[in-house]
């Protein structure tokens, strides 16, 4: 059953990220994948409903970084 799932799971990914590459423009701020385009391109008894969340770990990176570049500067002037 484990290998049937990674194959599911790679079919759906890979279908996605065509759907994503074809149909999708990413000027506005809402990306939506509707589940029955999923449905049309892999046959499955049933589609998986599909959650994405925007993953903001860049910009939250880019701030730790700052903040410590902030902290660096401070403390090469106390000096």
């Amino acid at each position: 059953m484990k290998h049937r799932m990674l194959r599911i799971n790679e079919v759906v990914k890979r279908e996605l990220s065509g759907i994503v590459a074809r149909e999708l423009n990413f000027q506005g701020a809402l990306v939506s994948i509707l589940q029955a385009e999923l449905a049309r391109h892999v046959t499955m008894k049933y589609t998986p409903h599909l959650i994405f969340h925007l993953d903001n770990s860049i910009e939250r990176g880019a701030r730790v970084i700052e903040i410590m570049q902030e902290m660096e500067a401070s403390q090469g002037e106390e000096k």
